[in-house]
């Protein structure tokens, strides 16, 4: 972990009570096929267990948004978006006509078998 990283990346309150945390390094060392990992907090405050997040995306361009039902939202490009955004360099551009598509993907998420 670098002295400079954050030590908090985001929270999550989930629609039971549950906390979802994400740290600095939430998104180091992951498995193929994760695309980040999360602490799990129960109502109480009380740690409950690391949720790794599995799905086909770029863990470098994609993000995540959660809803209060429990549906995920997994966005591609999402990044970039937020970089363009707020003004800090991102360079949204297409060969076809300047802009990037992005795709919105509606997760439900469930336990492994």
């Amino acid at each position: 972990m670098d002295p400079c990283d954050p030590a908090i990346g985001e929270l999550i309150v989930a629609g039971d009570g549950r906390l979802l945390v994400a740290h600095a390094a939430s998104g180091r060392d992951l498995p193929d096929g994760v695309l980040t990992r999360y602490d799990v907090f129960d109502a109480d405050g009380r740690w409950s267990h690391e949720l790794l997040v599995r799905c086909q995306a770029d863990r470098d361009h994609d993000g995540l948004i959660w809803l209060d039902d429990g549906r995920v939202l997994l966005v591609r490009g999402l990044q970039l978006a937020r970089l363009t955004a707020s003004g800090n360099g991102g360079q949204v551009t297409d060969e076809a006509d300047g802009a990037w598509a992005i795709e919105v993907i509606c997760c439900r998420v469930t336990a492994e078998a």
